[in-house]
């Protein structure tokens, strides 16, 4: 075999050595991005929930600003 095709078999084993550790970078980011997926999945329903504890906060400072209201009233009379 000549001097150049023995550089060049060495430049396709160490091309192959790249390639794998592509290879295993891109496996690494996709379970990244499936993991981040599932904390912005739960990031989501915790935001859900604080939502939905606002509005029930809300209801409440209504019905307190009612009360405030006719208490009001009641003192005026």
């Amino acid at each position: 075999m000549s001097r150049s095709g023995v550089e060049l078999g060495r430049g396709g084993v160490e091309l192959g050595r790249g390639g794998a550790e592509l290879s295993r970078a891109g496996v690494e980011l996709s379970r990244a991005v499936v993991e981040l997926g599932r904390g912005g999945a739960e990031l989501s329903r915790a935001g859900m929930e604080l939502g939905r504890a606002g509005m029930e906060l809300g209801r409440g400072g209504a019905e307190l600003s009612r009360a405030g209201v006719e208490l009001g009233r009641d003192q005026m009379k």
